[in-house]
C-alpha cells in the first residue's frame, strides 16, 4: 500500500511538473524589436552616431540578444540599426535606470571613430534580481569633442536566479569603425529562463581584438524541467 502510495505521489507531481509548463509558455513569449535606421557617420562610422540606437524593449521585457545592422540598400549603404530580441520573462512593473562616467570619444589620432573607446564606459550591470531591459549611449559635444556614456534600463525579476554564466563574442581584426560592430553580437543563450544581468566590452587595441561579454543569470530548476 505504502508503494502504491509513492507512486501516486509521484505522478501527481509529474502532472503538476507538465501542468506548470504547459501554463507557462501560453504566458511567455519572445519577440524582435529594432531601432531605427540611422547615418552612421563619415569612413565606415564614428562611435558618437551611436547615440541615435535606443534599444528598449517593450511591455517590461528582457533583453536576449542584440546586434548592430547596416543597411544592404545600395542608396542606404551608410545606414546602421540594431535589431534584438526581447522576452517577457516573468517580470514585475519595476524598473531603474544607471549611467556610466562620460569619456572622451576622440582617440589619438584626432578621430571621432574609435570604437575601442567604448570599453571604459561600456560596463552595463543591473542590481540584484534585476535584468536588462534596454541601454543607449548618450553623447554630448564639448568644445567639438564628443564626450559619450552609457544608459541602461533594468527590470525586476519574480525568479530567484540561482546560477549563471558568461557568453563572450569576441572578434580579431577589428578596426576602430562603427561599422565593425556588425561583426560581433550581445547575446544570452537560448534557454528562455535565462536573464541579462551585465553586458561589456572586451577590447584590445594593441592586439585588435573587440568585443562583447554578456553575464546572464538563469534558474536552475526551471531551466532544467522546463527549459
Amino acid at each position: 500500500m505504502a508503494k502504491i502510495t509513492m507512486i501516486a505521489v509521484a505522478l501527481l507531481g509529474f502532472i503538476s511538473l507538465v501542468v506548470i509548463r504547459v501554463e507557462a509558455w501560453k504566458k511567455l513569449k519572445c519577440w524582435g524589436q529594432h531601432t531605427g535606421w540611422a547615418y552612421e557617420g563619415i569612413g565606415a562610422g564614428q562611435a558618437y552616431h551611436l547615440n541615435r540606437h535606443h534599444v528598449k524593449c517593450r511591455d517590461y521585457g528582457t533583453l536576449k540578444r542584440a546586434k548592430l545592422e547596416k543597411r544592404k540598400m545600395p542608396l542606404f549603404k551608410d545606414q546602421i540599426r540594431y535589431a534584438y530580441l526581447c522576452c517577457n520573462y516573468n517580470t514585475q512593473n519595476v524598473t531603474t535606470s544607471h549611467q556610466s562616467l562620460s569619456v572622451s570619444l576622440m582617440s589619438v589620432a584626432n578621430t571621432q571613430h574609435d570604437i575601442y573607446k567604448l570599453e571604459e564606459i561600456s560596463h552595463m550591470k543591473c542590481p540584484i534580481a534585476f535584468a536588462i531591459t534596454g541601454f543607449q549611449l548618450v553623447v554630448e559635444f564639448k568644445l567639438h569633442v564628443p564626450y559619450a556614456r552609457y544608459h541602461w534600463q533594468c527590470v525586476k525579476t519574480f525568479d530567484l536566479m540561482t546560477d549563471s554564466r558568461t557568453y563572450p563574442d569576441i572578434e580579431p581584426g577589428m578596426k576602430r569603425y562603427v561599422s565593425e560592430l556588425t561583426k560581433v553580437e550581445i547575446f544570452c543563450n537560448s534557454n528562455f529562463y535565462s536573464v541579462m544581468s551585465e553586458i561589456a566590452v572586451e577590447a584590445n587595441k594593441k592586439d585588435k581584438t573587440f568585443g562583447y561579454t554578456t553575464k546572464c543569470l538563469y534558474n536552475w530548476y526551471k531551466s532544467e524541467y522546463f527549459g
